[in-house]
């Protein structure tokens, strides 16, 4: 589709079309100043401190006074519309892209032209503009579909004859703009004029108009793929793709490319790592660039998105639909301008960014002065606060730091990376959990490790991966005579958080507070503390030159949303051993609390879950109990009594086939638990044996056996109404497994006997019975369309769908293993008592998950007490765990460092 000619008028409004806030309602913010252009629509903008210049569809630019708002001056010269301007540097030079197929170098402070320069052959309009103050060069993209570019520093270098010959040999015969150049020539006799050589001529850099072009850099300075950084020049096109080229003495070679559907991308910001992307039909695309990854697709207007501006922690967003619309860090829609009668042609904002400046096809430019608040940064929502300082400096490299500067340092970058609310799975914190893996990753670089964001799957926050290498050489290995292998270790965790209840809190979520010896914030304990005390106890050893480990680091941000993507991240890093070894020696983690408050305690096993929805639904409306009570379906009913079956009256699952693959606990388990429970309970000097076996027997259920929970009942309907029969009922429920159940074998029994449930439960509804017909099927099991694995019966008028949400494995810990032994003597060293070693009942999905993928063993050194509440209000850590937790992991680094690798782990690279 060519660009949009500026006299359309805009396409009648389609209701219902983007995605905005639902509670940012429309209003008009007051315009501060109106300037009118008779009879021509305004195409484009740019601000300096002393004027606003205007490029028109009727080839003049008009020149306002910045302070006054009054006419200062109409640049005349071009003989088409002015599609683009842009700024030198310095702000003393503007220069404007015409239909003409010419550039106007014009000064900026005298308004006098001070060159023109004539584009390649065949190039059509010259649709954007972007200048280089590095090398001084000035990028054009054409209707052609070529860039071109001009280095007005070196534009005498060629003399004046060979120039005239090649601008007369560049005369278009497709195109419109020869005569016009002529004519610009014949217009301005005395002005310079200076041609692009056909060396500084990318043809064909994109299959339709280059409409769109950016000059910026990316995250991190470089070291993607193979850019070392520097600047990087952005494309953006008809054929709906965004591309990448790094700027180079030479002119621009292709770096990579950003494809998209087949629809015009007209206008293009950066801010804060990410690429926006103003398109066709309302759209605003935002990329990535630390992952190269497609993050978020915003339905933004009712029309094309053909200008974008970004401020501070604001974009804002310019359409056809006549509107201009603010968004927020988080993509939320927090404002909306009914700012022009016709369509909204360009955006740029004043030096300071007192002011956004707009200009449309009514020929109106306007000022819309910006609050202070809405372009201030923002601190963490609703908790406004003073902003964290930078990381505490550590003593230079190779001295030991002190364990007072190690623990600033560390509790200053904890203090940081609470203040990013890291939620997942939720869009409205999709950006803020992006900056926190930035900042993680931007912690390990400042720490000396290799780090970089791994993309996962669509709409999944990164993996962060890093390395720290070791620089101590470790012993020999007992398997050979050489060298040994260095060592391993993969450190698993995730800088995600819980969703938080900010009402039920002491003191705001997503600040660190101290407090009688605690740290509060949410994620302190679960998980960025002891991700942080891992990194700073590697440190510390790397610092002083005593890392005899190789330290790699895959911290996910889906943990507490089911490790979504987490695989296809892992995929994503398969083949690059520079960062993430293909086999570690161990995997850690700190991911699990303590059993009490002042024991110490190794965690070796976890159980699986499986998360299932049940759904019972009539095929009527809700309707009166007091008119149809007893006559029609009550799906509730038949809910309630399939899920009453689920267990006995011992609470114990009653599922068929459910326990045979659960192995009975041996006599030694038995007197492990009981030494266990006699730990815990010490101050109570057990002695009644009966009390053992009751506390040994509840320890095992919420460790050893399996169990079935109903989470919530729902029902369709208004709330608290007491006379409707609704018309569906959903149920959440969870199953916990344990070794050696299977996920596909517990996942097969219980839908087939929910089914069966579901199936007698019809049958004896007085309101179904007779409605049942005696040729179906009482078992009809069909795929429903959901994500996850789905069923679902039918009987007459009442049906149940089984929706498998996301599943777990369990996983044991071999408490035999050396590196296990290891973490054992570590922890004994640091808190003078042998750690208890416990299982949990909870889930983490990813721990066995890895470990086979890794073919390498697990060990789990939990850091905070029972008490640390962590996915509940006033979630927190002692500081004394912290920071004594750093000193067991710098210990168990050491050991591992220090002992031969085990045989059989030892893999030739």
């Amino acid at each position: 589709m060519p660009y949009r000619p500026a006299h359309l008028t805009p396409s009648p409004p389609r209701h219902g079309a983007g995605s905005d806030s639902p509670t940012a309602a429309a209003f008009d913010m007051p315009c501060f100043q109106s300037l009118y252009h008779k009879d021509h629509s305004v195409l484009s903008l740019v601000a300096t401190e002393r004027y606003i210049f205007c490029g028109t569809q009727g080839s003049c630019i008009h020149v306002w006074g910045a302070q006054d708002f009054l006419p200062k001056r109409v640049l005349s010269g071009h003989t088409g519309s002015v599609f683009s301007m842009v700024l030198d540097a310095a702000g003393t030079t503007m220069y404007s892209g015409s239909g003409d197929g010419t550039v106007r170098a014009w000064d900026a402070v005298n308004l006098t032209c001070r060159f023109v320069l004539h584009s390649g052959p065949n190039v059509g309009d010259i649709l954007s503009l972007a200048y280089d103050a590095r090398t001084d060069r000035l990028f054009m993209g054409c209707q052609n579909t070529s860039i071109q570019w001009f280095s007005p520093s070196s534009a005498d270098a060629v003399p004046k004859s060979p120039r005239e010959l090649e601008r007369i040999s560049h005369n278009s015969k497709f195109f419109d703009s020869a005569t016009s150049q002529t004519f610009a020539l014949e217009l301005d006799p005395e002005v310079e004029h200076y041609v692009v050589f056909d060396n500084h001529i990318r043809p064909h850099s994109h299959f339709g108009h280059v409409y769109t072009l950016l000059l910026g850099n990316l995250p991190g300075g470089g070291g993607h793929d193979g850019h070392e950084g520097g600047t990087v020049l952005f494309s953006g096109s008809g054929d709906g793709e965004v591309k990448l080229w790094t700027v180079t003495e030479a002119g621009i070679e292709p770096l990579r490319s950003l494809p998209g559907d087949i629809t015009n991308i007209f206008a293009m910001t950066l801010s804060e790592g990410l690429l926006f992307c103003g398109c066709q039909d309302g759209l605003i695309k935002i990329w990535d660039l630390e992952t190269f990854q497609m993050i978020s697709e915003l339905h933004a207007h009712r029309d094309d998105v053909l200008a974008l501006v970004a401020a501070s922690t604001n974009l804002f967003s310019a359409s056809a639909d006549g509107t201009i619309k603010v968004w927020d860090r988080n993509f939320q829609r927090v404002k909306e301008i009914e700012a022009h009668e016709g369509i909204v042609l360009a955006l740029t904002l004043t030096p300071g960014a007192h002011y956004l400046v707009s200009g449309g096809s009514d020929q109106m430019v306007k000022f819309w002065p910006l609050p202070n608040d809405l372009l201030a940064p923002l601190p963490s929502p609703r908790f406004p606060g003073p902003a964290v300082g930078p990381l505490a400096p550590l003593s230079s490299q190779g001295a030991l730091p002190s364990p007072q500067a190690t623990q600033q340092a560390l509790l200053a970058t904890l203090e940081r990376w609470v203040t990013y609310p890291s939620v997942s799975g939720s869009p409205r914190y999709q950006h803020d959990c992006r900056r926190a893996a930035r900042f993680l990753k931007s912690t390990f670089e400042q720490l000396g490790a290799t780090s970089r964001l791994v993309p996962g799957a669509y709409g999944c926050n990164p993996l962060v991966v890093a390395r720290l290498r070791a620089n101590r050489s470790g012993p020999s290995s007992s398997s050979s005579s050489s060298v040994a292998p260095t060592p391993t270790v993969l450190v698993y965790g995730h800088y995600d958080v819980f969703p938080v209840d900010e009402a039920a809190w002491t003191s705001p979520p997503f600040r660190l507070t101290g407090r009688d010896g605690f740290l509060y914030g949410r994620g302190v304990t679960d998980d960025k503390g002891p991700i942080l005390a891992i990194l700073y106890a590697a440190h510390e050893l790397h610092q002083a030159k005593s890392l005899g480990v190789n330290v790699e680091f895959l911290i996910e941000g889906e943990e507490e949303n089911g490790s979504a993507g987490l695989k296809e991240a892992v995929a994503n890093i398969s083949d690059d051993p520079a960062i993430i070894s293909a086999q570690p020696n161990v995997l850690l983690l700190s991911n699990s609390y303590w059993i009490g408050e002042e024991i110490p305690c190794l965690t070796y096993g976890l159980r699986g879950s499986i998360h299932a929805t049940l759904e019972v639904t009539s095929d009527r409306q809700d309707v009166h109990a007091g008119v149809s009570g007893g006559a029609v379906a009550e799906p509730l009913r038949v809910l309630l009594k399939v899920l009453a079956r689920l267990m006995d009256a011992n609470g114990r699952v009653d599922i068929p086939g459910f326990h045979d693959a659960v192995a009975p606990p041996t006599e030694q388990e038995h007197t492990y638990y009981a030494r266990l429970v006699r730990q815990m309970e010490a101050p109570r000097e057990l002695t009644d044996q009966a009390e053992v076996e009751r506390l040994t027997t509840r320890l095992m259920s919420r460790w050893r056996f399996p169990t079935l929970t109903v989470h919530k009942v729902d029902v369709s309907g208004p709330p608290d109404n007491h006379s409707i029969i609704p018309r569906s009922a959903r149920a959440l429920v969870s199953l916990r497994i344990v070794p050696d159940q299977t996920l596909n074998a517990v996942t097969e029994q219980f839908t087939t006997y929910v089914h069966k449930l579901f199936d007698e439960a019809v049958q004896s509804h007085p309101g179904l019975a007779s409605f049942a017909s005696p040729s179906a099927s009482p078992l009809n099991t069909t795929p429903t369309t959901a994500t996850d694995t789905g069923d679902t019966s039918n009987s007459r008028d009442c049906a149940l769908a089984v929706t498998i949400r996301n599943t777990a494995d369990w996983w044991l810990g071999d408490t035999t293993h050396q590196y296990f032994k290891a973490a054992e003597r570590a922890v004994e060293s640091q808190w003078g008592v042998k750690p208890m070693l416990i299982r949990e009942g909870g889930t983490i999905g990813a721990v066995p998950w890895l470990e086979n993928h890794f073919r390498t063993t697990a060990v789990n050194i939990p850091l905070g007490q029972s008490s640390d509440q962590a996915h509940l209000s006033d979630e927190r850590i002692r500081l004394k765990n912290l920071v004594k937790g750093k000193e067991v992991m710098k210990e168990f680094l050491v050991t591992v460092g220090s002992e031969p690798v085990p045989a059989r782990e030892i893999v030739e690279t």
